[in-house]
């Protein structure tokens, strides 16, 4: 998994709680990777098949792994997309915000369910260069 925030630190105190810091959120990115995993019934194929932008194979349990995991990182809210934490967890990994046009699009998908949602949004900010999760 993509590291979520990296923190510069300005001093080695600093340094330090920063790297305390990002150690916590990728532990907690683990638990939300486990848990997901755990509760959707996903397989590791499948998820890797995703993590590439292979689409083709998805099933319900993968779309409903990407729902999970929006919902604990704050991405998805009862099966709408919150803008303010695409923003923060974008930010980092694509080093700015996504356009404009990409936001009104990605954002504006919906699926069949909220899990085909979650999948819709996703493939939709893929296809569009900027990673999501």
């Amino acid at each position: 998994m993509k590291s979520y925030i990296l923190l510069v630190a300005l001093i080695s105190l600093s340094a330090v709680a920063a790297h305390q810091l990002k150690s916590n959120k990728s532990t907690q990115a683990h638990q939300f990777y486990e848990d997901c995993l755990k509760e959707s019934g996903a397989s590791a194929a499948q998820l890797d098949a995703l993590k590439k932008g292979d689409f083709n194979a998805v099933d319900d349990k993968a779309k409903c792994f990407l729902k999970c995991l929006q919902n604990k990182k704050g991405i998805l809210e009862n099966g709408v997309p919150n803008e303010a934490a695409i923003h923060k967890v974008m930010t980092p990994a694509v080093g700015n915000s996504p356009p404009k046009n990409t936001l009104a699009k990605c954002n504006g998908l919906k699926g069949a369910n909220e899990c085909d949602t979650a999948f819709q949004i996703y493939k939709c900010y893929r296809q569009e260069h900027v990673g999501l999760i």
